[in-house]
């Protein structure tokens, strides 16, 4: 749902954009957001199908592929001039140590409650 409400700002900001822009600069400024966006979820694959899947966590591997997304929306933004699109990285960027403080906390909670209520 995170990444359909991104795709549906960043379309909106791109036709926003190409509007207020000359005919001429809207072909490059589509074909450079798409290398831009492309190159992030390609840093993401790599990072879930590199070594590091075998030195952290799947919680870690998450959060640094959030980061990456908040990383690849903020700078889409600054690059279009879009304040929705700065806004949004900008969210996605808070919410990384929100869910990681958050997590924890649920750790312990399995949701084997059976269990739990046979222990007492």
């Amino acid at each position: 749902m995170g990444s359909a409400r991104v795709c549906a700002v960043a379309s909106r900001s791109l036709d926003q954009h190409a509007r207020h822009s000359g005919e001429g600069e809207r072909i490059p400024m589509i074909a450079i957001q798409i290398v831009h966006l492309g190159a992030v979820l390609v840093a993401m694959y790599l990072v879930t199908v590199s070594d590091a899947r075998r030195l952290l966590n799947s919680d870690a591997i998450g959060l640094m592929l959030l980061t990456l997304l908040a990383l690849g929306v903020f700078d889409s933004g600054l690059n279009l001039r879009a304040w929705k699109l700065c806004v949004t990285g900008m969210f996605l960027a808070v919410a990384v140590p929100i869910v990681a403080w958050v997590d924890p906390a649920h750790a312990g909670d399995n949701g084997d409650h059976a269990a739990q209520l046979h222990h007492i």
